[in-house]
Formats: C-alpha cells, sequence, structure tokens
C-alpha cells in the first residue's frame, strides 16, 4: 500500500501524428530515457507536438491549440503545395504533370478519411488546372509504397489487402477517370490524354512458375472487376 507521500510517474516513450496539423503523413517519435527536451529551427512543429499531447489528453478547446476552429487540427498544407507545384510546372513551362494518389494527398488512418483527403486535393489540382491550362497526363492509384502492399495489391494473398487495393482504385478511377493498368472507365474528370494508359509490374516475392500464373490471374480478375 502506497502511502501519501508516493508518487506514481508517467513516462510518454512513444507519439504517433498522423495528418495532425503539420504532420502530414505518418510520423512516430520515440522518446528514450533520458530525453528531456525537444529542439529544432522555427517552423519545424515542436509546438504542435505539445499541442498533440494536450489533444490526447482530453483537450478539445481549438483555441487552447492555437486553432480557431477544431478543423485547423487537421494537415492542410497538401492543398497549399499542390499550388506551389503548379506554379513550379507553369515557370518549367511544361504542359502536362501526372501524380500517385498517395503522392498528392497523405493516407489517412482509415480509407475513407484517405479518401477525404485525396478530395480536397482533387479539388485544387482541377482549379490550378483551369487557371494553367497545363492538363494531366496520368494520375493512378500507388500500390507499392504501404508496407500493406509488400505481397502486392492485386496479386496479395491476403483477401483484405487485395480488397483494400481494389476499393483505392477505384477511388483513383473516380477523381481522374485512368485506371491503374486499362481504360475501364469512361468519365474524365481532368481531361487526360485517353491514349496513355499507366501499366506497373507489382512486386512478387515468390519465384514458383505456379504462383506466377495465380499472380496473372489474380491481377486480370483485379483489373476486370
Amino acid at each position: 500500500m502506497k502511502n501519501d507521500n508516493d508518487h506514481t510517474s508517467h513516462f510518454l516513450k512513444r507519439l504517433e501524428l498522423n495528418g495532425f496539423k503539420s504532420f502530414a503523413g505518418k510520423t512516430v517519435l520515440e522518446f528514450p530515457a533520458g530525453i528531456v527536451a525537444v529542439v529544432g529551427p522555427n517552423g519545424s512543429g515542436k509546438s504542435n507536438i505539445v499541442d498533440a499531447l494536450r489533444w490526447l489528453l482530453g483537450e478539445r478547446d481549438a483555441k487552447n491549440l492555437r486553432g480557431a476552429r477544431v478543423e485547423d487540427l487537421i494537415f492542410a498544407g497538401t492543398q497549399k503545395r499542390a499550388r506551389v507545384a503548379f506554379e513550379f510546372i507553369e515557370k518549367l513551362g511544361a504542359p502536362f504533370y501526372a501524380f500517385h494518389d498517395r503522392d498528392v494527398a497523405p493516407e489517412g488512418a482509415t480509407l475513407a478519411e484517405s479518401n477525404r483527403n485525396l478530395d480536397a486535393v482533387a479539388k485544387v489540382l482541377k482549379e490550378e488546372q483551369k487557371r494553367t491550362g497545363i492538363k494531366l497526363l496520368w494520375g493512378t492509384a500507388c500500390l507499392f509504397a504501404h508496407p500493406r502492399y509488400a505481397h502486392g495489391a492485386a496479386t496479395s494473398c491476403n483477401a483484405d489487402v487485395f480488397a483494400y487495393a481494389a476499393a483505392q482504385v477505384k477511388k483513383a478511377l473516380e477523381v481522374t477517370g485512368i485506371p491503374h493498368c486499362i481504360i475501364i472507365d469512361p468519365r474524365i474528370e481532368f481531361g487526360y490524354k485517353k491514349d496513355i494508359v499507366t501499366i506497373r509490374a507489382e512486386p512478387v516475392n515468390n519465384l514458383l512458375i505456379d504462383v506466377f500464373v495465380r499472380d496473372d490471374f489474380h491481377r486480370a480478375v483485379f483489373s476486370a472487376g
């Protein structure tokens, strides 16, 4: 039993941020024993780390988290970067640009959140296309960067991964009208070059011939679905 003079110490070992304020993608901070301060140059996100801790401890007043609204706590820098990117492309005099969905919009904690992030950026991209006249060369779903796709997407042995990839491709189709491998959706919101199709080989870790055959079948079903 503890008396009134006993004190329980709590130590922060790890902090994971994803889409919070200036942290666009998943950022993991480890705090091993002996860490007493977080230092960095102006604008590096030090104060946002403190705000994240306050949020985790139950603070819900946006003003106490240095924001006017709760919406201000959600990362919004991607839209600004999209406009800057178009300014750069415009200065280069390039007539086209291209993107992967997860390159222009951060991965969310859920598929629905990722889709919302992509919708927000897609709106800006369309505005910039109209303003500059720069056209979309191709846009596609990034089915290789996230660890879930370590064994492929359409060729994954995990049904959950297969389904997630299909949903991600569906969203990419809705946003750009461009499929991952073949043209199966006639909707063209961005006005892309119809004769340009993106084909990307997926990673395969098993070299057995029968696995290759099965992979080809899965990829065909995935594309046709």
